[in-house]
């Protein structure tokens, strides 16, 4: 089980290996997003509207995508700084 929680733990960590509150957060969109789905398929009223859920489940989506998006920028953006950083340092002298 210990192997299985180290395999997946990047979904919820950052590059620094700290929590990821944009990770945590699409994960849990992502899991609500399932459920509402899941919801929908099998428990939903014969004659009852599905334009309310399919907003509903638009606007998760898109947050999902949103959080993903920002977790993706923001990494590139570390790297080049990062990159710039490493390049700007001069040779060590001898």
């Amino acid at each position: 089980m210990k192997k299985v929680f180290k395999y997946i733990e990047p979904i919820w960590l950052g590059n620094n290996n700290k929590l990821s509150i944009r990770r945590v957060l699409a994960l849990v969109f992502s899991i609500d997003l399932v459920r509402n789905t899941s919801h929908i398929i099998h428990r939903w009223e014969m004659g009852k509207s599905y334009a309310d859920v399919a907003m509903l489940l638009g606007l998760e989506a898109a947050l999902i995508a949103a959080l993903l998006s920002l977790t993706t920028y923001s990494a590139m953006i570390n790297k080049k700084v990062d990159n710039q950083s490493n390049a700007q340092v001069p040779p060590p002298e001898e």
